[in-house]
């Protein structure tokens, strides 16, 4: 164990040497956990029990890369020892291998001396040979395997045996080519023991150690080709056959794999150099989206990040001319993907836009509009779900197509709620109220808004004022008091001249007091003033009640002829509209203010909702006195006034 550590200790160092001194573009390789290649290897195993166990291994391996497909040349030796001492067992060798393998080149020797082989299976070789108690045979195998015609050539060989072994030793070797440099290594597992500068070695304390030796490098062709000198400025050809070769050469093991991590970045570095003079050019576009295309999920998808700057290169490849049928499979996998992510990230609007592009594409299935529907209906729930009913109604109605002129909702009010304040002073009433308008409904506000103040100015008996922000709307109302009946029926004809919108039923309701009372009195000594009210906000109330209920019924009616996805969305806005009518008394109300004289500093305040049942009293009254000696004592605070109780929900 001792003698592994310390090679692995060398190796090292001597890697660290040469990374530092010479290989200043080209990284270390790396200790692989996964290759894209499986295991190479002929292995000898005893058919049955065996009676013999393993003392050495050595694998010779030698990589020949002057043909036209890289040969592997493998030279197995096992020295084995008998453990049966009852006379001479017959033991029968199979011998199976790689399909690379080409059959004529298998040989193996017993002790030095040529056995025949016989096929024993479609992939597999036998022997029978005869071992002798107490005897040491040496086995040695042979045999070319050709590797594939890959960017990386990988080369794997498992140590571990079907032979029973207790001790001895293990050494691989591996032989390289003068053409392969030691920066054409991507990567080595285990780390070597050691490495004379052509040939790399593993030794091991166990005879069948239960492992596999491994080792990727680039093949020598396309090593030339991406360390050639680069490309000059005006050889856009030469540019492009060496990022074809990158793009070859990081596609073996994307995306994780130890090619990848060392030549993605050159690649594209290489892109980005062509780029800088000739960003006009569609097939640089094209492999630059293929090159981000390399990224992909354990399911195959590329994720969201690399999968939009696919469709961005791809797309400028189509804006510059490149054939669609190179860029439509970029193209369909991103916007599949995108899709997808979308999707699952409820982000419905994006979702809806990646399938418009996908349905653009050659050859799309009916199945996309049925996709459609299904999205633009998480749309229209997610808008429900955020307040906006009428971006959810505009989305449903054209996910339902044609059958959406049969569907007919009353949308909730586009009041959302309203603040009012009445204030009464002698001689005048100031209606102000502002109204917050729902999301999306901010366009009928101000339309209704405009028709209720030409209707209010027309009649003439009050001062109207109205100004829309991007929050709300307001109104004030200025109705002057010079009596009692005439303030009622000036007040009324205002309610009456208000649009016909249930919205407005509020409003409609501050502008027809049941009764008024405004008396004063002028004496020589003393001034006393009388105010009394009777107000009763809940028929506004019961005209959201009242289309809350419409509302059910159409929605009722509208599901009568829809069935499953649709018909629950149907249902959901029905609810959503009739809840929003039936609870609009909770948001809004009204303070009634009375000052009973112009200098009154403690007015009298009542709170009032439309959701209050019954009719509210609201009454007050003062006395002011006007001699001498007693204004000066009400100056000092001996002013006298007197109010009945408050009314409503608060003062």
């Amino acid at each position: 164990m001792q003698m592994i550590e310390t090679g692995r200790t060398l190796w090292t160092r001597l890697a660290w040497l040469m990374c530092s001194l010479a290989l200043t573009v080209w990284p270390c390789p790396v200790e692989a956990t996964s290759s894209p290649a499986n295991a190479n290897g002929s292995i000898i195993t005893p058919v049955g029990p065996a009676s013999a166990e393993l003392h050495v291994q050595v694998i010779n391996m030698t990589l020949d890369t002057d043909g036209r497909r890289p040969v592997l040349h493998v030279q197995a030796q096992l020295t084995l020892e008998t453990t049966d001492d009852k006379g001479q067992q017959q033991v029968k060798l199979r011998i199976a291998g790689s399909p690379n393998i080409a059959p004529k080149s298998i040989t193996l020797t017993v002790n030095k001396h040529p056995v025949p082989l016989q096929a024993d299976t479609s992939s597999a070789l036998a022997t029978q040979i005869t071992l002798s108690p107490g005897q040491r045979v040496h086995l040695e195998l042979g045999y070319d395997e050709l590797l594939p015609e890959e960017p990386l050539i990988s080369i794997s060989y498992d140590l571990s045996t079907a032979w029973p072994t207790k001790d001895g030793s293990a050494l691989a070797r591996l032989r390289l080519p003068s053409n392969v440099p030691r920066e054409a290594w991507v990567s080595v597992d285990p780390s070597p023991t050691q490495f004379d500068g052509q040939a790399v070695e593993w030794h091991f304390t166990q005879a069948a150690p239960d492992l596999q030796v491994r080792m990727e490098i680039v093949s020598p062709a396309v090593w030339n080709k991406i360390t050639a000198p680069s490309a000059t400025r005006g050889d856009l050809a030469g540019a492009l056959a060496q990022i074809d070769t990158l793009l070859s050469l990081v596609a073996v093991d994307a995306p994780n794999g130890p090619a990848f991590t060392r030549f993605y970045p050159l690649a594209l570095a290489r892109i980005d150099r062509a780029m800088q003079t000739a960003a006009d050019n569609p097939e640089l576009h094209l492999r630059l989206a293929r090159l981000y295309a390399l990224h992909r999920q354990d399911d195959g998808a590329i994720p969201a990040t690399y999968a939009a700057l696919v469709a961005a290169e791809a797309e400028a490849a189509v804006r510059l001319g490149a054939p669609t049928n190179k860029v439509e499979p970029l193209l369909r996998q991103a916007y599949q993907d995108l899709l997808e992510a979308n999707r699952a990230a409820g982000r419905w609007e994006e979702a809806i836009a990646y399938l418009d592009k996908l349905s653009k594409l050659p050859g799309n299935t009916p199945t996309l509009g049925e996709e459609r529907q299904s999205l633009q209906l998480h749309l229209a729930r997610a808008r429900l779900k955020a307040g906006d009913w009428i971006g959810a109604e505009r989305i449903a109605h054209r996910a339902l197509g044609d059958s959406s002129q049969t569907v007919r909702i009353d949308p909730p009010p586009w009041l959302q709620s309203a603040l009012a304040r009445v204030e009464t002073w002698p001689g005048r009433r100031v209606i102000t109220v502002q109204m917050f308008p729902a999301p999306g409904r901010a366009d009928d506000a101000v339309s209704q808004a405009h028709k209720a103040l030409q209707s209010l100015r027309s009649l003439g008996v009050a001062q109207v004022t109205a100004a829309a922000t991007g929050e709300s709307v307001e109104f004030q109302i200025t109705i002057p008091i010079q009596d009692a009946g005439y303030f009622i029926a000036s007040s009324r004809a205002l309610a009456n001249a208000l649009p016909s919108e249930p919205e407005w039923a509020f409003l409609s309701q501050l502008l027809r007091p049941k009764t008024f009372r405004w008396d004063q009195l002028n004496h020589r000594l003393y001034k006393s003033v009388v105010y009394a009210e009777d107000v009763n906000l809940h028929p506004a109330n019961d005209v959201w009640d009242a289309r809350a209920s419409q509302v059910e019924q159409e929605t009722q009616t509208a599901i009568s002829g829809l069935s499953g996805p649709v018909n629950d969305l149907i249902r959901e806005m029905g609810k959503v509209s009739a809840a929003a009518w039936r609870d609009l008394g909770q948001y809004v109300q009204a303070r009634y203010i009375v000052h009973l004289h112009p200098t009154d500093g403690t007015p009298r305040q009542w709170l009032i909702f439309p959701d209050d049942t019954g009719v509210h009293h609201l009454s007050a009254a003062a006395v002011e006195f006007t001699f001498g000696p007693l204004r000066w004592l009400r100056i000092g605070g001996m002013k006298q006034s007197e109010g009945l109780p408050l009314a409503g929900k608060g003062s």
